[in-house]
């Protein structure tokens, strides 16, 4: 697998377990490498886009979820520029906020 179980749902976790997760491993992840890979870091972002405490930057992670949705459907793993552009807002969010 390529992310933890734990990582996978995260509820309700909040600000500190996104900075977590993001450092430790979706950056590190991304971007997807295949299908697989797609299908895992889509439930990370989705899960993480319905949480409050990260509002900020829900747009910019329905957008990864999205994609990444669209590439573990057999799309391009390639992300286009929108996407790398969200992705970047979400880097800049975790260096100002955690």
């Amino acid at each position: 697998r390529l992310l933890a179980p734990h990582v996978a749902r995260v509820g309700g976790a909040g600000l500190a377990a996104f900075c977590t997760d993001f450092t430790t491993r979706l950056k590190t992840a991304w971007p997807p490498a295949d299908t697989a890979a797609a299908v895992e870091l889509g439930a990370v972002f989705g899960d993480f886009a319905t949480n409050v405490d990260l509002s900020e930057i829900a747009a910019e992670l329905r957008t990864l979820d999205e994609w990444t949705q669209a590439a573990a459907r057999g799309g391009s793993t390639q992300p286009p520029t929108e996407v790398i552009h969200a992705f970047g807002r979400i880097g800049a969010f975790v260096t100002n906020n955690c």
